[in-house]
């Protein structure tokens, strides 16, 4: 169990950095060194296709990886986000 959503956050962080790190290693069979790593805030009115995939995949108790493209459920804001320009 989590206490707060900050933890919650810096939990998946490392998780998706350690998935990056093996998905990498199967596909070049090489060990990724990182030097530096960057993490940034981005308010969730900025990214809506993130709410809605965390929220949807949470309520369907889902798992996956978005390789290839996104969930039919998400695809039409992945289509707006697209098309947004850039800040």
């Amino acid at each position: 169990m989590v206490d707060s959503a900050f933890a919650a956050k810096a939990i998946t962080c490392r998780e998706a950095v350690q998935m990056g790190i093996n998905m990498q290693k199967e596909k070049y069979l090489l060990t990724v060194v990182f030097k530096t790593i960057r993490f940034d805030f981005i308010p969730r009115s900025a990214n809506s296709l993130a709410h809605i995939l965390a929220t949807e995949m949470l309520k369907r108790k889902e798992e996956s990886y978005l390789i290839g493209g996104v969930p039919y459920y998400a695809e039409s804001q992945a289509r707006n986000e697209s098309l947004r320009e850039p800040d």
